[in-house]
């Protein structure tokens, strides 16, 4: 009788350690799926700034070249005034 009352003793610390175990995996895989969702996050955070930072230096370089036509134009301009 003492022998059974030790295997189930034995048997129960098992099932408790494995349990332990169990729900230790669990919160390492939800720390882990927290750490993917805080990525994704940082990486459409980042993609959408490259967008924003894209569609900026577009704009910039239409200006330029419109302030670059402008003076061209104004140089022109400027010129013939001094030939007349």
């Amino acid at each position: 009788m003492q022998t059974m009352q030790n295997i189930l003793t034995e048997t129960n610390n098992k099932l408790l350690t494995q349990n332990e175990l169990v729900v230790n995996l669990e919160l390492q895989n939800n720390n882990l799926q927290s750490v993917i969702s805080g990525l994704n996050k940082k990486y459409d955070v980042q993609s959408n700034l490259s967008k924003d930072l894209e569609i900026a230096l577009k704009r910039q370089k239409r200006q330029s070249t419109i302030y670059k036509i402008g003076a061209g134009i104004g140089a022109a301009a400027t010129l013939l005034l001094l030939v007349q």
